[in-house]
């Protein structure tokens, strides 16, 4: 009797436990996975292209996400991917649902593009001999070298004798013209041929005096600049004078005697002349007379008053200049001649000069009205 009771009890629990389990079967959503499909094919893009990834998934509002497994060959923004390098790798595509999460992945092939140039070099490149002070020749438009991109792969760079390469660098190395041909991996169009021009800076003067004045005997040498700072070269400069007065010695110009000459300086086709005089110096004795005062060269004054100085005139080894050799002449002063003095007056002062015919000279009296 009581196994019976048991049995009667057990038997309806399993009843209301299947019952149960073939219920939840029923009205449980199921998992979905096995029913979303996602695929994307294989692809082929050239290297610095950037394309849209195309994919198919059968839940459209599933969240769909990418992965590149090399991102040096494919790198990813968003749903578009960019070909960086010539390769081969895969992406990783994700379906996301609120009840699933399926993978796929797809190939990309990284080809070069061919439609480009083997490197980033114009047909014809202009390149400057230079040795020093690359960034002023830089500043106006000389280079020594240039660095160029290679687009694609090159399987070899024949150069020439006027430039040197070494790594993406191309200097100037020798005066003329020369060819660089690089050239494209077998099997490929594009061999790309280069023409180099190797220039030199074109030097020229400066700073070269338009007169000079002498003493008999001075030396003096000759400046003058060869510009520009990067000149690269030998620039030969050349020096011819004309006239008696003077004469050339390394570069100097040497005075012999009272006179005018000139000095051409060239190079290549610039010329410039230096005028010269040599001028024998006027040594001087001033004396106030009346109603002046004098200190040097300088005369001092009244206002238009009535003066007069007296003035002894010798050459630099002390003979005697005539005062009646010399000429006068004045600027803001009146004057009247009387043997050796001078008689003058000013209303707001000026200049009287004194200039010697025969020694080419001239002395400066300043006068001043106080």
């Amino acid at each position: 009797m009581k196994r019976k009771t048991i049995l009667a009890f057990i038997i309806p629990t399993i009843f209301v436990c299947l019952a149960a389990v073939v219920l939840c079967a029923v009205f449980i959503p199921k998992d979905n996975k096995e029913n979303m499909t996602l695929a994307a094919d294989d692809v082929t893009i050239v290297c610095g292209e950037s394309k849209e990834i195309n994919y198919y998934c059968s839940d459209e509002n599933a969240e769909i996400s990418f992965e590149s497994y090399n991102e040096k060959i494919i790198s990813i923004a968003g749903n578009v991917m960019t070909a960086n390098k010539v390769g081969s790798t895969s992406i990783r595509v994700k379906a996301k649902s609120a009840n699933a999460a399926v993978y796929s992945s797809f190939k990309v092939t990284v080809k070069e593009d061919t439609s480009k140039p083997l490197t980033s070099l114009l047909s014809e490149i202009t390149l400057y001999l230079i040795d020093k002070n690359f960034n002023d020749a830089k500043a106006d438009g000389f280079i020594r070298e240039i660095t160029f991109v290679r687009n694609r792969a090159i399987t070899s760079i024949t150069t020439c004798k006027q430039v040197k390469i070494s790594g993406n660098t191309i200097t100037a190395s020798k005066l003329g013209s020369g060819e660089i041909v690089f050239k494209a991996p077998e099997g490929e169009i594009g061999n790309q041929v280069v023409k180099v021009n190797v220039l030199a800076v074109e030097a020229r003067l400066a700073g070269v005096p338009s007169t000079i004045t002498m003493n008999p005997n001075d030396k003096v040498k000759i400046d003058y600049q060869i510009l520009p700072s990067y000149y690269t070269g030998d620039a030969v400069v050349n020096f011819t004078s004309d006239g008696n007065c003077v004469n050339l010695e390394d570069g100097c110009i040497n005075a012999k005697s009272s006179g005018e000459g000139s000095i051409s300086v060239s190079l290549g086709d610039q010329t410039y002349t230096i005028g010269v005089k040599v001028v024998n110096q006027i040594k001087f004795v001033l004396t106030a007379v009346d109603n002046c005062t004098i200190d040097g060269n300088n005369i001092y004054v009244s206002s238009n008053a009535e003066a007069c100085f007296m003035l002894e005139l010798y050459t630099l080894d002390d003979r005697n200049i005539a005062f009646s050799s010399v000429e006068i002449s004045t600027d803001g002063v009146k004057i009247e001649r009387e043997v050796n003095n001078v008689n003058f007056s000013s209303a707001n002062g000026g200049v009287i000069v004194i200039y010697s015919p025969t020694l080419l000279s001239y002395v400066y009296f300043y006068v001043h009205v106080c």
